[in-house]
Parts: C-alpha cells; structure tokens; sequence
C-alpha cells in the first residue's frame, strides 16, 4: 500500500523514472496477494497496473507500458463480464488509459480501438447520468480525436469526435468554467489544428479566437500557469489567420502579442522557451513579409536566427534545420530592399551551407530545400552584378531540380523550367559566356510551353518571361534574326491578354519582351520599326516606377530607353 502510495506521489511530480521503480515492486505485492484472495484484490492490482504502464509510457518503456495497459484491461473485462453495473466503469477507464500508452508510444493506430470502445462505454453511461460521466465521455472524445488526427487516413474523421468533446466541455465550463475552462481550451486548441489540417482554414479561425479568449482569461488569473499556453494560442491563431488573404493583415497583432508574451518567458527560462520564441519571431517576420512590410521583418527574421544559432549550436541535429529556414527566410527579406541586398549573400550563403550537408545525409527531405535557397541566392548574386558566382549556384540547383522531377514532375517542373530561366539570363550577362545561355533558355521555353497549353492562367506569364530570356539571350550572341519568333511569340501572348484572354502577363514581363524586340530590331539595322515598341516599353517601365520605386532596376531600364529613343529619333 505504501509503495503504491509513494509511486503515486512521485507519478503526480512528474518523476516518472523513481515512480518506475515503487510502482513495479507494488504490482508484484499486488500479484502476490491476487493469487491468495483474487475477488479482493484484483481491481486493485488493476488501478497499480495503469499507474505503471502509465509511468513507463512516460520514460519510453514502450513494451512493458503496453502490456501492463493490456493486463489492466483484461482484468476489469473480466469483472465487468461479473458485475457490469459497477465496474464498467472502471473498464472504460483502463481502456482509455491503454489507448493513452499505446498513442504515447507512438502506436497511434493501435490507440483507436481501446479508446472507441471506451468512447461507447462512456457514451452509454453518460446517457443515464450525464452529471457523473459527461466530463470523462468528453475526455474521450477528446482524445479520440487526437488518436485519430496522428494519420492522413483518418485525420478526416477526428473532426467529428473534436467537435463534440469541445460542445460538451462548453456546456460545462458554462455551468463551472473554474473546473473545464482549461479542458475546454485543449479541445478547441486541438479542433482548430485538425480543421486546419483538412484544409478547411476559415473554419479553424473562430475555434482558435474561443480558445486564445479563454487562456487569456486563465492568464489572468494565474499568469505563471497559462502564460505559456497563452502564447500557444495566439501563435497558432495567428497561423490560421495567415492562411487567406482575407485575413493575412489581422494575423500580425495575435502574433506581435505571442512573441511579446515568449519573449518574458525566454528570458526567465531560454532553454524552455527559446525555441518556441524562434517559432514565434519566424512565423511574425513572414506575415509581415506577406502583408508587404518587409523592412519590419527583417530584425524580427534577424532575432530569430540568432536564438536558432544558439539553439544549433548546443544541439545540430534537432535545429539546424530550422535554422537553415530561418536563413533562408532572412536572406529574403533582406534581398526585397536595395539598401540591404548586398547584406542577403551572407545568410544565404549560410542556408546553402547547411542545407547541402543535410542533403548529403538526407536527399529526400532536404533536395528541395537546398535547391530554393541555390535560386534565391544566385538570384540576389545576380543583382548584386555578381553574375559570374551566380552561375555555378544556378547550375546546381538546375541539376537538383531535373533529379526532383524524377521524383514528381508534376510539382517540380515549373520549377526546374525557372532554375533553368535564371541560369540562361545570369549566362547571357558574362563575356565570353553568353554563347552557353540559348540552350537553357530554349529548355526552359519548352517546359512552359507544355505548361501553359494544360494550364494557360497558371503558366502563360511565365512563358512570355522565358521567351524573353530566349530572346535576350540569343541578342547577347549577336544572333538578333533568331530571337525574333521568341520575342514576336511572347508579344503575341501579350497582344493576346490585352484583348481579354483569361491569363494575365505581368508588367515586369511584358516591358522586357518589348524592349527586348528593340534591340533585335536596332541590331538588325531596322531603327524604323523600334520608336513604336520602345514607346511602349517606356509606358510600361513609367508605370512600374511609379508602383515600386523602391526598385531601382526599373528606374534604370527606363532611363536607357529613353536615351534610345532620343537616339533613334535624331537618327544617331
């Protein structure tokens, strides 16, 4: 008794390990006194048996928590099969804990059929008294859900059981909110996070706003216990918000707020809390990327990569992946301004750095990874004017991206076909090399070609872009009567959506491919037939200027064709 008693203890502080070891010898007492009087002592050794498995769940002793789960279950069935009316009861409750060690095991399938079991025990028994078993039906639709959300082949279904453990702990926190509050939170915290899974995002966004209005009013009754779940809420909150246009914007204040609140925590406790304050920070600097704030994301992306570097350096293999993401995202940022693009070389050469070894290890999972921040980085290389160093970066994440169609086209060749794209232009930039840029840019022409006859609205904008690389590249190689069909096809494209086809060419596209067929013209010596285009060119270049003056290559591109068009028109 005494040994049970003190393995209870030490199972309710949280000492697993040292409730291991009173709670074996206990269950061996207990075994000892069912084989002299089994009608008095076997539910007792049941209640011991759950109390082991439990704890020995807790410090990964997997096998030994389920099969004292298991023995727990086949005595009280069998007390049951006896006496129904009084221990069917305690039968749903070592069915519920057997799911909760086989979940905790990471054997989240096996947990299904002990906890619907126990779900329809309990079910019944609430039935004919609600007040004694609504809160333990509600804790197993509870977890059934959870179980059920741990697999893509019945995530689906755990909305259902989620959505009735969150309307019975509503009713009751309603009747005793000092008792259910924090219960019900949990459930609308876990609904949120399955119908965000299933895609259905809108839905998640008021179940998450319940549960952040209810930690927040447990925070303010005890900070120091609902502080940290607080903060949770308001993250994820803040995620489901950032999932639809329509509610990008309101995503920044749940998300200033929960870094705010895991900022206070980290400084007290950084090594329980700086992880989750990095998440915060990484999550914050997107949305105010998205919402087109970049220079407020940028120190907000630099806190964050410094509290993953710490994170990395004291553990690689659980944080540098997050890191490299962090990187990457920070490297980003800093590239969008012109005033702190040359400031983005660094942490991207420092993701590519990362990502590469852990693609050594690990193709599979990281390939892709490292091929978006090869683009990235030889994309800011070259707006550096650092085009030769941009070259070899583009040319492996080329070959990356050929590897990753083998693996599935459908989602990495329009990628491959951009990877190829950028290579071809940084190509047709350096001396002595623009004779190798055609033959991307032709790859790249014919992979989005394909594209846009399946899929024009998605595709047909990034067909003119790679018609103009076509085209610019062969200019570069003095072959002006050959970059005619690609320029005069992507204008066409452009004629095209001008007259109301249902794809749209941006301006940044369609500036390029007219200024570029000004220059197969002017190379060809027809100077006459250049004014028209170039007039257009300048249209569309003014009117970029005027919507993101920020950027400085548009401002330069217009003023080249200007000092064109002065010189074609006094004939010089």
């Amino acid at each position: 008794m005494a040994l049970s008693l003190v393995g209870s203890i030490s199972m309710e502080r949280r000492r697993h390990s040292e409730a291991v070891t009173y709670l074996e010898e206990s269950t061996n007492i207990r075994r000892l006194l069912v084989a002299s009087n089994r009608e008095k002592h076997e539910n007792l050794l049941a209640v011991v048996l759950l109390r082991h498995g439990v704890c020995c769940a807790e410090v990964g002793k997997a096998r030994e928590a389920v099969a004292l789960g298991e023995e727990a279950v086949m005595i009280r069935r069998r007390l049951a099969e006896k006496d129904p009316s009084h221990f069917i009861p305690y039968l749903a409750y070592a069915l519920y804990t057997l799911a909760w060690c086989l979940s905790k095991c990471g054997k989240h399938s096996d947990a299904i059929s002990p906890s619907m079991e126990a779900l329809e025990m309990r079910r019944k028994l609430a039935e004919a008294d609600p007040a004694a078993y609504e809160p333990a039906l509600s804790g197993s639709f509870h977890s059934h859900a959870l179980y059920l959300s741990q697999s893509p082949t019945t995530l689906a279904e755990s909305i259902e059981p989620g959505q009735e453990a969150v309307e019975i702990r509503r009713r009751l926190a309603r009747e005793d909110p000092q008792s259910f509050d924090a219960d019900l939170a949990w459930s609308l915290s876990n609904l949120a996070y399955d119908l965000d899974s299933c895609s259905r995002h809108s839905e998640a966004v008021p179940i998450a706003k319940d549960c952040v209005d209810i930690r927040r009013r447990l925070a303010e009754g005890n900070p120091a216990a609902n502080e940290a779940s607080l903060a949770s809420s308001l993250h994820r909150y803040a995620f489901y918000l950032s999932k639809s246009p329509a509610t990008l914007a309101e995503s920044i204040e749940p998300d200033q707020e929960a870094v705010e609140i895991r900022r206070r925590l980290a400084r007290e406790d950084p090594q329980s809390f700086d992880a989750d304050l990095a998440d915060s920070l990484f999550n914050l600097a997107s949305n105010l990327d998205s919402c087109s704030r970049h220079s407020e994301a940028v120190p907000i992306a630099k806190e964050c990569v410094d509290i993953r570097h710490r994170l990395a350096e004291g553990d690689p293999a659980a944080h540098e992946a997050s890191l490299a993401d962090s990187l990457h995202n920070y490297a980003w940022y800093l590239s969008t301004s012109p005033t702190t693009l040359a400031e983005s070389i660094e942490p991207g050469q420092e993701a590519v750095e990362i990502r590469r070894r852990l693609a050594r290890e690990d193709p599979q999972s990281f390939d892709a990874d490292l091929a978006d921040s090869l683009f990235n980085l030889a994309c800011n290389l070259d707006s550096c004017s650092r085009h030769s160093e941009a070259v070899p970066i583009a040319k492996e994440c080329v070959d990356i991206r050929r590897g990753l169609t083998t693996r599935d086209c459908a989602t990495y060749e329009p990628l491959l076909a951009g990877a190829l794209n950028i290579l071809a232009w940084y190509l047709a930039q350096i001396s002595g090399r623009a004779s190798e840029a055609p033959m991307p840019a032709e790859e790249s022409v014919k992979i989005f070609r394909r594209l846009a006859l399946e899929d024009p609205k998605r595709s047909m904008n990034d067909l003119a872009m790679s018609l103009d690389t076509m085209a610019y590249s062969l200019n570069h190689c003095g072959r002006y009567e050959d970059a005619l069909p690609p320029v005069l096809e992507g204008l066409e494209i452009y004629r095209k959506e001008m007259e109301g086809e249902t794809y749209e060419i941006s301006d940044q596209n369609s500036s390029a491919l007219h200024k570029t067929y000004v220059e197969s013209l002017v190379g060809l010596g027809r100077d006459d037939e250049a004014s028209v285009p170039l007039k257009s060119a300048i249209i569309i270049y003014e009117r970029l200027v005027s919507a993101e003056p920020e950027d400085a290559s548009y401002s330069l591109k217009l003023h080249e064709c200007r000092q064109l068009l002065e010189r074609l028109a006094s004939g010089s």
